[in-house]
């Protein structure tokens, strides 16, 4: 008896550990590399930020600023002023949406022709999940969001851009 109650024991906690399947892929953007024709690039944050998402979204963003968005030039300096991030989680019927707002501002100002432009950037994406989903399923989902209106913002810039 105490054989077969061991047994038991020991499957049912290797059972336990075994990790559930996840029902969602993760995303793989596939961002540009952004050239502008400056010598210097800076990003700030303004304070317009709310949501328990944003400290995610500021590190997807500052990946995207260092990894994507390149300087080549001789005069002048972009500035990248993020202007409002926010993010809502809302309670649908049987599950959960997920909105991720952001609004950038490029200010690309020459010095030697004294010219300034600016390229505006505003966006959302949003997301749902129903049924029933794990705690994992919702953070994948979450940086599905982050990375989709990243690559958005890309798109949009790359063609602003070029």
């Amino acid at each position: 008896m105490v054989k077969y109650l061991t047994i038991l024991l020991l499957f049912t906690l290797t059972g336990c550990q075994r990790e559930l399947p996840t029902n969602i892929d993760k995303y793989q953007a596939d961002n540009k590399e952004i050239f502008f024709n400056v010598v210097q690039k800076n990003i700030t944050f303004t304070e317009n930020s709310q949501g328990i998402y944003i400290n995610l979204i500021k590190k997807y963003i500052n990946n995207w600023y260092e990894n994507d968005v390149k300087i080549n030039g001789f005069d002048g300096t972009l500035n990248v002023e993020i202007t409002k991030i926010s993010s809502l989680e809302s309670i649908v019927q049987n599950g959960v949406k997920i909105e991720v707002i952001l609004n950038l501002e490029f200010k690309i100002s020459k010095t030697a022709l004294n010219s300034e432009r600016i390229i505006y950037l505003n966006g959302s994406e949003f997301g749902e999940l129903t049924g029933s989903f794990s705690l994992d399923d919702k953070a994948i989902e979450v940086e599905n969001i982050i990375k989709r209106l990243i690559n958005n913002f890309s798109l949009k810039l790359s063609n602003e851009v070029n």
